[in-house]
């Protein structure tokens, strides 16, 4: 039992009014914090070892992550090339089919009357990426005066033609080749062979009996290519191989990276040993020179 004082404290506590306590809350900038934790020693010398870790030739054994400067992660990086090609042709000798499997990796079904098309695809190449913007012309003579404005700054123009129809081979030597040298003279061609599923055909070869034709053999569409001057001469078939139609717009981007890249330039070092080769030797100097003397001394009788 407690005694009559404990009573009477337990008493007046019970009779008080209860009170919650009050905290007082100083609140510090955020900066004097920081720069009191960076005063103390400990602090600031894990900070200093951990630098001294990571940017010491040590610390960089131990954690396996080697630096590399900006200009050896820009060579490591391949080199992009931008290439544009103009496709050429008649009306429906294939070129649109060729792009559509390029890019979209589908043959057309119908066949829909081209305007002008710009199509994209890239490929790697001799550790280099190639884009390639693929332009398609019409061959009609309604877009004639529309159709040059798509030379500009064209890197290969490749002359396409369907090896089952010859005249559209023989419209490439009379209206395509002097348009190509017309609007853009310097710039490369490339002969193509379209639908050369149709050499086969059975159809095919007997439309072209009853007109007493025969399909272009690969032997005179390398002839033309000769007379057109052009880079090389392909065969394709957008509706059978579809591995042609990637080396054809393969060989493209290797004749465009071939103009794009210049020449390099000798070196000085490299000229002056040309020079010292053509110089003559110390015996051809002296006889030289005696023949020189020999000729002064010699007098006319």
């Amino acid at each position: 039992m407690l005694g009559s004082g404990w009573n009477a404290a337990l008493l007046l506590a019970a009779a008080r009014p209860y009170k919650e306590p009050q905290w007082q809350i100083q609140r510090r900038p955020t900066a004097d914090i920081l720069r009191e934790t960076l005063r103390r020693p400990s602090t600031l010398g894990r900070i200093q070892r951990r630098f001294c870790r990571l940017f010491s030739t040590r610390g960089r054994k131990q954690t396996n992550k080697p630096w590399s400067t900006m200009k050896e992660r820009r060579n490591t990086q391949p080199l992009v090339v931008r290439c544009k090609l103009v496709l050429v042709g008649d009306v429906q000798c294939g070129k649109t089919a060729m792009l559509q499997v390029l890019a979209k990796d589908c043959y057309p079904e119908t066949y829909v009357p081209t305007v002008f098309e710009n199509y994209t695809a890239c490929l790697e190449l001799e550790e280099q990426r190639v884009e390639l913007s693929l332009w398609d012309t019409s061959g009609s003579p309604y877009y004639d005066n529309v159709r040059p404005l798509c030379y500009s700054d064209s890197d290969a123009v490749l002359l396409c033609f369907d090896i089952s129809r010859p005249d559209t081979m023989d419209s490439s030597l009379k209206k395509w080749k002097t348009e190509i040298l017309d609007f853009c003279p310097s710039t490369r061609i490339l002969l193509i062979g379209c639908k050369i599923d149709l050499r086969t055909d059975v159809c095919t070869l007997m439309e072209l009996s009853n007109q007493k034709q025969t399909p272009i053999t690969y032997e005179q569409g390398s002839a033309m290519a000769k007379q057109l001057g052009a880079e090389a001469y392909l065969e394709c078939s957008a509706f059978t191989s579809e591995k042609s139609i990637h080396s054809v717009f393969r060989t493209a981007a290797m004749a465009c990276i071939n103009k794009l890249q210049p020449l390099p330039k000798p070196s000085p070092t490299r000229r002056l040993s040309k020079r010292l080769l053509h110089l003559p030797s110390k015996s051809d100097l002296l006889t030289s020179t005696f023949k020189k003397e020999k000729a002064k001394s010699c007098s006319v009788m």
